[in-house]
């Protein structure tokens, strides 16, 4: 299996926002690369595999990234996006997403993780079977009895 790794000039290309090194050093990329691989496994498998799994590594760590961008600010986004606006006695009306669980509100947070979110619903389509006798792949039961 192949192990991909973290590639700071390529992921500063991909993603120029965070181009600025002393904002961004390489080291602390490095460290976000690091938990995205907590939450992705990094090494090819049968859903993710060459260079989609190396976007979708890079989208989860510039997600990190945002995400603790926002932190040192103390902004939270939440999970929705602006409706409207108004200047006078300021007023903001929000459009909430409907999201089934924590993962999707998590992700809705930036828009790096709002492009992971539906690539992962993209690539899920149809859903995904695990299990059943091994019977079920073969024309006789196993151990070679009709």
């Amino acid at each position: 299996m192949t192990e991909h790794v973290f590639d700071v000039t390529a992921f500063r290309q991909l993603f120029p926002e965070f181009a600025d090194t002393d904002k961004y050093p390489d080291e602390t990329l490095s460290r976000y690369w690091d938990w995205a691989t907590l939450r992705i496994c990094p090494y090819d498998n049968w859903f993710l595999c060459g260079e989609r799994l190396q976007y979708v590594l890079n989208l989860m760590t510039a997600h990190l990234a945002r995400l603790g961008q926002q932190s040192a600010i103390g902004d939270d986004p939440g999970g929705g996006m602006v409706q409207s606006a108004a200047e006078g006695s300021v007023s903001v009306s929000m459009a909430v997403f409907q999201l089934k669980n924590a993962w999707q509100y998590w992700l809705m947070k930036t828009p790096y993780g709002q492009e992971l979110l539906a690539l992962f619903e993209m690539l899920t389509v149809g859903g995904f079977y695990f299990g059943g006798k091994p019977e079920g792949s073969a024309i006789r039961d196993v151990g070679g009895i009709f």
